[in-house]
């Protein structure tokens, strides 16, 4: 009889823990991360907003959950595992574009350290890697279960809670809160992003932010005694230099 009570209570402790994980890694959170340098939070800035889970994460800013960030703008997309990131640019006329790859979150080597602190009451463990000269410390934990982060630098690690940035730049989670769910494919439409190659993505982001106006069209510069000025084009140096009102 006791064998079996013993059994029971085994049996009761396992389930516990098995239905103890699955919440946990069923949660989802939001992360708020605000910027100092030297000991000095920046003014007027757009804190980053990270909601995730065990299966995904969403970068993103205040600004943008608010629908006040001005266009072009951009927010990304990691799935866990193969740390897939998609990028998506939101560009003038509502349109949306995309590009994916799954080396982004891969492509930073890390010296792992014994040094750890608690951030937001979890303990954080820490790992330093180079950016472009750039001497980057990260302080992360895996007690959430989730990976992720305010950028995609060690995102594999766990969830990145402060970034040290040449000692003197710190972005570090300000406020961590459960989520029932998020939905942000849905929100902000992505599934009607067009997706290119990164080079063609970059392209495309950077001429969103200008605009183009046709000033000459079909006009002809050339060295000629037959250019003549009209009443809208003004033609100098016999044709190579033209002007217009």
């Amino acid at each position: 009889m006791t064998i079996k009570n013993n059994n029971y209570i085994h049996m009761k402790k396992i389930l516990f823990f098995l239905l103890f994980s699955t919440i946990v890694f069923a949660q989802s959170y939001r992360i708020t991360y605000k910027t100092s340098f030297e000991g000095k939070e920046r003014p007027n800035q757009d804190p980053i907003v990270v909601f995730a889970n065990s299966k995904e994460n969403f970068i993103l800013s205040e600004a943008i959950i608010k629908k006040e960030k001005k266009i072009p703008f951009e927010l990304s997309n990691t799935t866990t595992g193969k740390f897939s990131t998609t990028t998506f640019g939101f560009l003038p006329n509502q349109e949306i574009v995309a590009t994916t790859t799954d080396k982004a979150v891969s492509t930073f080597v890390f010296s792992l350290k014994d040094d750890t602190k608690k951030i937001l009451g979890f303990l954080c463990k820490k790992a330093v890697t180079t950016v472009n000269s750039n001497t980057i410390e990260v302080w992360y934990t895996k007690e959430l279960g989730v990976f992720a982060g305010p950028s995609l630098i060690g995102q594999n690690l766990g969830l990145v809670l402060e970034t040290v940035r040449n000692g003197s730049t710190v972005t570090q989670a300000t406020a961590i809160k459960k989520e029932k769910s998020f939905d942000i494919s849905s929100i902000f439409n992505l599934k009607s992003a067009k997706y290119t190659d990164a080079l063609s993505y970059k392209d495309q982001l950077w001429r969103s932010k200008f605009l183009t106006i046709d000033v000459f069209k079909e006009q002809s510069i050339n060295f000629s005694d037959e250019s003549k000025s009209d009443e809208i084009i003004k033609r100098y140096g016999n044709g190579t230099i033209i002007l217009r009102k």
